[in-house]
């Protein structure tokens, strides 16, 4: 893999609100299951960045990262994809593992959740990842402004 200068795109608070409602991409939330279930952004899917890991604390070789990123993809590209985190930095750990799969192309919500939570008027959903299908539209209407889920 060669590096590539300027080449991470990343998107605003209110850049990744407006599409709360867009089935064109998916926001993936590095963090454990059990602070992801503590709050995340509706529609958000779950991708602790450990998965992209060996037992050892290494990155898994190209070929298991694709089949891991192909998997929770369904069909869809990496540019496709908003990565968060808590705080926007161990989000990146799942840009790198997808440019490490052959699947660039990957955006960062640098503000993650901390910047998300701190207005009261988003919406945040709890508990585990919604089934496939669900949708961040779906979750969305289920917390609008000023109230949350549980």
């Amino acid at each position: 893999m060669q590096p590539r200068r300027n080449q991470l795109a990343t998107l605003t608070v209110d850049q990744v609100a407006s599409r709360l409602h867009e089935k064109s991409f998916y926001v993936f939330d590095c963090n454990p299951k059990a602070e992801f279930a503590k709050g995340h952004v509706p529609g958000a899917r779950n991708h602790p960045f450990a998965i992209n890991l060996d037992a050892r604390g290494r990155f898994l070789d190209a070929a298991a990262l694709e089949r891991r990123w192909a998997e929770r993809l369904r069909g869809r590209g990496a540019a496709e994809v908003i990565a968060m985190c808590g705080s926007g930095v161990t989000a990146c750990h799942n840009l790198l593992a997808l440019e490490v799969a052959g699947l660039p192309g990957a955006r960062l919500y640098a503000g993650s959740w901390s910047e998300w939570i701190r207005d009261p008027a988003r919406p945040v959903a709890r508990g585990p990842e919604a089934p496939a299908g669900a949708g961040a539209a779906a979750q969305a209407a289920a917390a609008p402004p000023n109230t949350r889920t549980s």
